[in-house]
């Protein structure tokens, strides 16, 4: 009897102390997943003389150990590029804002206490040739090419 009790004892110390311990290795996590800073854009369309807002344009995450944080957009550096071939880096305004002067697509970058900068691009359109000098490009003429039917309006 006494060596029975002894095993037992033995198999639920074992027990005890492998659920006390910490995992080795993990399950269902790549060896790719990598902590970082995230952002989730809430608009991607602008026209021009629109103004990106800080505080309502987009969402600032960090991933850590597998959890997702909140990072408040006033803690962040935000630029924008708006010439995709030069690559000059445009801070926006002191109150948060910065307004969009040329059609084309733009990157918006996001930094936040030294880690690899988070992107995203948007789409700023120029539908009344704003900022075309008398360029007609972008003003709203469509082609349905499915159908080959002209919608211009004379």
């Amino acid at each position: 009897m006494r060596g029975v009790n002894r095993f037992f004892i033995i198999i639920i110390g074992t027990l005890v102390i492998a659920a006390c311990s910490s995992p080795i290795g993990s399950i269902g996590r790549s060896g790719a997943y990598q902590d970082g800073l995230w952002v989730v854009p809430t608009r991607t369309q602008y026209e021009v003389t629109d103004r990106f807002q800080r505080e309502n344009d987009l969402h600032v995450f960090l991933s850590d150990g597998g959890s997702v944080l909140p990072i408040s957009v006033e803690d962040v550096d935000i630029s924008v590029i708006e010439n995709l071939d030069n690559g000059t880096q445009l801070e926006i305004d002191e109150d948060g804002t910065y307004t969009f002067q040329e059609r084309g697509r733009k990157i918006i970058v996001v930094d936040y206490n030294g880690m690899n900068p988070a992107q995203y691009s948007v789409m700023v359109n120029d539908p009344n040739s704003i900022n075309e000098g008398g360029d007609t490009e972008g003003t709203g003429v469509f082609i349905d090419w499915a159908n080959g039917v002209d919608t211009t309006t004379p």
